[in-house]
């Protein structure tokens, strides 16, 4: 059990006492995120700080005058030296206790693992209260998500006094939700500058964004990952904030969306019937699903022909290796009636816009024609986005690959 030594108690109360807000707080917004962390972070130059930081790493058995190596997300990583962490002390003793700064600082250097929160920006949806979803994963509006750099430029609140809010000149997008999950990071303290020795796995940060993929067929609507970013709890002795990835940008993006009551036990089973299914269904509807919602956002209809032409064939043939080299299109349109199913006429206008929509995507793909313009075309598209949702849906309840000559046959069922 690592030990805190009376002298640097006494040491930090009385830097703590004397040390003024850093010279760049004054030109920091007060209600922004940037200025909490400089505040819990820094303070102004002063006689002894950089000289108590140098303590505490000798104290820890740290060489005072090399670089300490730290990693405060799974994604990023930087060096500290030991009189910035003087300053970090000094800045969040002037806030908290002297003695419990300094034990929370030598317990989180002890179990060197800290507790954060990923979190994936989304546009598309503003839950009016937090959805549960399998995983540990929250979907909350995008207000309710952890404070962070991240959060504060989606919302529009400025860094600096009298700027503008961040964002892309032409283009700002509006997000109003996050999909937010609870993580443990570390080591955080690295014995050689090799940042992000133990990140979280591509695997596990592909599952959520596998989450964000199926919403949209869940919802009936596009469901956009913007940005992913990593949040330390305030209360983490070292609170340098953690990273964030960049965002993606599309002149949809610029319109708002109202709090909504979301059928939480429905999406709920429906993430787990997904996460659930096998993983040569999941490979297929991964890329069905991201066509899917980019049909959804497209301003002309060729482009959302094309783009729900590819959504529906993935669908409809997703994890099949089968050597199947017959007429592409009329199996494409029996196997979407086939597991839609229903009554005679709604099995036929299944048929009948599978038939539509394959056409008009066939007819653009090889230089002909746009729907655009075209009334009734253009329906046929809006009203095969909602049925391409379905077609996913029914598959995911499935779990696998459907043996769609059992279903033509009769030996499976399609439901």
């Amino acid at each position: 059990m690592v030990t805190v030594a009376d002298h640097l108690v006494q040491a930090l109360e009385v830097l703590s006492a004397a040390a003024a807000d850093p010279p760049e707080l004054a030109s920091l917004n007060p209600n922004s995120f940037a200025a909490k962390r400089v505040l819990l972070t820094n303070v102004a130059d002063h006689p002894g700080v950089a000289e108590f930081g140098q303590m505490v790493a000798a104290a820890l058995g740290w060489d005072p005058s090399e670089m300490i190596s730290i990693s405060d997300s799974p994604s990023s990583g930087s060096g500290l030296r030991a009189e910035h962490l003087g300053r970090m002390l000094v800045a969040r003793a002037r806030h908290q206790e002297a003695a419990e700064v300094l034990h929370s600082f030598f317990a989180l250097v002890e179990s060197n693992v800290v507790e954060l929160s990923e979190v994936h920006v989304l546009w598309g949806l503003r839950p009016a209260t937090p959805v549960s979803l399998p995983g540990g994963l929250q979907l909350v509006a995008l207000e309710d998500a952890p404070p962070s750099l991240l959060r504060d430029r989606y919302l529009g609140v400025p860094e600096r006094l009298n700027a503008p809010p961040a964002g892309h000149p032409a283009v700002v997008p509006r997000p109003g939700a996050a999909l937010v999950r609870r993580l443990e990071h570390g080591p955080v303290f690295l014995s050689a500058p090799e940042f992000g020795a133990h990140p979280v796995s591509q695997a596990a940060t592909e599952e959520v964004l596998d989450v964000v993929r199926i919403l949209t067929a869940l919802l009936r609507r596009p469901v956009f990952p913007l940005a992913q970013g990593y949040v330390l709890d305030e209360a983490t002795p070292l609170w340098l904030g953690g990273g964030w990835g960049g965002q993606s940008i599309y002149w949809s993006f610029q319109a708002a969306h109202e709090p909504e009551d979301l059928d939480a036990e429905r999406l709920a089973s429906g993430v787990a019937a997904y996460l659930g299914s096998n993983e040569a269904l999941r490979n297929g509807l991964r890329t069905a699903l991201e066509r899917l919602r980019a049909a959804y956002i497209h301003p002309w209809f060729h482009e959302r022909a094309m783009d729900l032409g590819i959504a529906l064939e993935a669908t409809l043939f997703a994890g099949d290796r089968s050597s199947y080299t017959g007429e592409l299109a009329y199996r494409f349109k029996i196997r979407g009636t086939l597991l839609l199913g229903g009554d005679p006429s709604e099995r036929r206008r299944t048929a009948e816009l599978l038939s539509q929509v394959y056409k008009l995507r066939s007819r653009v793909a090889h230089g002909g024609r746009s729907p655009h313009g075209n009334e009734a075309e253009e329906a046929v598209i809006s009203e095969s986005l909602e049925l391409c949702c379905r077609l996913v849906e029914a598959l995911v309840m499935r779990g696998s690959v459907p043996d769609w000559d059992g279903i033509a046959m009769g030996w499976e069922v399609a439901g």
